[in-house]
């Protein structure tokens, strides 16, 4: 019975974990199989759809795709206190893309002309803009080009009021990609794909647990993890960039106490931040380029995991789960500005088991 209901209650927890993560992440490391009585293994597919939408680039649909993520756990024991551990899981993923959605992206039309062709439009009904932001070049002299563009609008309070104004809730940056592609030639808009953003880090963690006596076990290891991304980017940098795969390694230990008669088990894990670097290389018009190494990293975090039997055949089970994402953002091309801004993030999961004969339970958290 407690077998039954101790890996139902760590399949469920993986899966809560998951869909209520911080940041990037979609799986972490879960110890709970190292408790599990002589040799064990076991196999979690967890499918998420999100729903994330806005007013404005994706309306229609969910700006995020189904994902679909795996754990792999083996754990073998060498003798009565030691035991060897491994686990593989999808740890981190994006998987974004506005077109299709009811925003101004298709994923026939190249993202720069859409945008060309949405200016223009907006523009021409909008006299105000149109008439401020010619004025203020042809009085400048100011010639069809990118840095002009910048410090027309970092310098001009009444263009700059004119287009933000226009194009609430856009950036600077934004906008200035807007305009960059309205006043350079048509030669200089590169034929590109959708705006997409496809991302994935997978972790390996080997770890040994020692059983100290029949309450008390302490675990540690190493966290492998690798991940590579690619994608189109309308601003800074802009182009086809493709983030080659890269590793990082972080330490991984815990204490685990139980009483075995109740079914209780209480598990603190803490993990160390993991830092990549990716060679990184841009498309932009026909012509690839070296950028400057792309920076990623998977946080430090500390999780409480828990259970209990409540009643005959029935088990509580939970965790608590922190994860420092503020610390763990993505960089492009050498800016000090991350292109990610997540927070710190705290997950909850809570949940119940219950054995329905020897051969079934069900849970639900």
């Amino acid at each position: 019975m407690k077998k039954l209901l101790c890996l139902s209650a760590s399949a469920f927890s993986i899966a809560a974990a998951s869909a209520s993560a911080g940041g990037m992440e979609v799986g972490r490391y879960n110890p709970s199989f190292m408790f599990e009585e002589g040799n064990f293994a076991e196999l979690s597919i967890t499918n998420t759809t999100p729903k994330v939408t806005d007013d404005k680039f994706s309306p229609n649909g969910s700006m995020l795709g189904q994902m679909t993520n795996t754990s792999m756990s083996v754990k073998m024991k060498i003798n009565d206190r030691l035991s060897f551990g491994l686990q593989h899981f999808d740890a981190a993923r994006i998987d974004l893309s506005y077109a299709g959605n009811g925003g101004p992206f298709t994923k026939s039309a190249d993202p720069y002309k859409t945008q060309v062709a949405v200016t223009e439009d907006a523009v021409k009904k909008d006299g105000a803009t149109q008439t401020a932001i010619g004025n203020y070049l042809n009085a400048n002299g100011l010639s069809q080009t990118q840095a002009n563009i910048n410090i027309a609008i970092a310098k001009d309070a009444a263009t700059q009021k004119a287009i933000s104004d226009y194009y609430a809730g856009l950036s600077t940056s934004q906008i200035q990609g807007i305009l960059l592609t309205k006043y350079t030639s048509a030669a200089n808009i590169p034929l590109s794909k959708e705006p997409f953003v496809d991302l994935s880090f997978k972790s390996t963690v080997l770890a040994l647990t020692y059983k100290v006596n029949d309450r008390v076990d302490i675990f540690g290891g190493i966290k492998y993890s690798v991940g590579s991304a690619t994608g189109n980017v309308l601003i800074d940098p802009h182009g086809d960039l493709a983030a080659s795969e890269a590793s990082g390694t972080a330490p991984v230990v815990g204490v685990s106490y139980s009483i075995p008669d109740i079914a209780l088990r209480v598990t603190a894990t803490y993990q160390g931040k993991t830092e990549t670097s990716h060679s990184t290389t841009r498309t932009y018009d026909g012509v690839k380029s070296e950028l400057a190494n792309t920076k990623a990293a998977l946080p430090e975090s500390f999780t409480l995991d828990f259970q209990s039997g409540i009643a005959t055949d029935t088990l509580l089970f939970g965790s608590i789960h922190r994860a420092k994402w503020g610390d763990a953002q993505i960089f492009f091309n050498g800016s000090s500005k991350p292109k990610s801004t997540w927070t710190d993030s705290t997950s909850y999961s809570l949940g119940v088991g219950r054995k329905l004969n020897e051969s079934w339970s069900v849970s639900a958290s």
